[in-house]
């Protein structure tokens, strides 16, 4: 983003809690380098839901727009996008890459990018085909899912550690 100096890029992350459900989703605005935090959204049930995140984005894109008084129109809207954001990024999960095409539906000349925090999750995916490694993950997986799912161990575990 840096190649675009002026521009901005919408960010979508969800967050989660204790047992890994998605509760929240955070929708920041990246320039230069800085980000600032616009909003954040409970998806409840829709928390894989492509169209939800979808109008999570363009209601983002369009916060920060000037207007005034009666609805703004698609053009208006288009025109605001187009001098204020070169792209958009969330995270590569299936309902995620699907709600940045139907915002690219709307607005076509945007560019979408995964998060390229979850590059690297992707490439340990793959090293952990080799089967040394795999198994390593997989007792490590089964001694994380045990102290999570034992409230008593998990605090115990989490206080030893603060």
């Amino acid at each position: 983003m840096e190649a675009l100096p002026g521009y901005s890029t919408i960010n979508l992350d969800g967050m989660k809690d204790v047992v890994s459900n998605t509760n929240t989703v955070n929708v920041t605005s990246t320039k230069g380098g800085l980000s600032k935090y616009l909003t954040t959204y409970m998806p409840g049930q829709r928390k894989e839901d492509a169209a939800f995140y979808a109008q999570c984005t363009k209601k983002a894109l369009e916060s920060d727009a000037p207007f005034v008084g009666e609805e703004p129109t698609v053009l208006e809207k288009n025109t605001f996008v187009r001098k204020t954001y070169a792209g958009i990024c969330a995270d590569n999960v299936v309902y995620m890459r699907n709600s940045q095409r139907l915002v690219l539906a709307a607005y076509g000349f945007l560019f979408a990018i995964g998060c390229i925090t979850h590059i690297l999750d992707l490439l340990c995916e793959d090293i952990a085909k080799v089967s040394e490694i795999g198994d390593l993950l997989a007792n490590a997986l089964k001694l994380i899912k045990f102290v999570r799912s034992h409230p008593r161990i998990r605090g115990g575990f989490t206080s030893s550690h603060t």
